[in-house]
């Protein structure tokens, strides 16, 4: 029997005019990939326990873009090629807020690229070449790699979440929930943190 094809989130959208850009490169590069949605009922058993508010806060993000595991680093190698053409063809960088960063606050976009989206690492590169100052793709690929060791290094670490709703006479409720650890990784601090989040939307806070 074939092995099921494995997909990995590749990120997700509130609506499916902001996805629009990143299924056109997939389709033209033929790149696999698939849209999933949050579960319909998701929403209802949020509403009722805290609130229509709370619940359209908690799924404002509707689609999930999922690349094949195969087609993934060749998925972002490719938006990367369209989005800094699309940059050099429409010239948007000049309405970006990214113009307002220095060339050591661009170059520092470029090299967290687990902080950033490709669009603003393909803009801070775009706006470094525009001021004299050449980012090779390669150079780009070299942070990248560096900086996927760095936060893969287990070192202490721990999460914060706030969870915070207004009931029906007006009164905020609050929930912080926190944990720390000796040997961790930033990854996991950030999975842990959204875990922790998602549990307690079904305790009272």
């Amino acid at each position: 029997m074939e092995d099921e094809k494995k997909y990995i989130l590749f990120r997700v959208f509130r609506n499916e005019d902001d996805m629009k850009f990143f299924t056109d490169v997939f389709d033209d590069c033929g790149i696999d990939y698939t849209i999933e949605n949050p579960r319909a009922d998701s929403t209802d058993v949020l509403s009722s326990a805290y609130g229509v508010q709370v619940a359209e806060d908690a799924m404002q993000y509707k689609f999930m873009l999922m690349v094949a595991e195969d087609d993934f680093e060749r998925s972002q190698n490719e938006l990367h090629s369209h989005i800094a053409e699309y940059f050099r063809n429409a010239g948007s960088e000049e309405n970006t807020l990214l113009n307002e960063f220095n060339d050591e606050e661009l170059l520092d976009v470029i090299k967290k690229p687990d902080e950033w989206a490709v669009e603003d690492i393909v803009m801070a590169q775009t706006l470094l070449e525009k001021r004299g100052k050449h980012v090779s793709d390669e150079v780009v690929e070299a942070y990248r790699n560096k900086r996927l060791e760095e936060v893969r290094k287990p070192k202490f670490g721990g999460y914060g979440t706030i969870i915070q709703y207004i009931d029906k006479n007006g009164n905020l409720h609050e929930g912080i929930y926190t944990e720390g650890f000796k040997m961790t990784t930033n990854n996991r601090m950030e999975l842990m943190g959204a875990i922790a989040g998602l549990e307690a939307l079904i305790k009272p806070c």
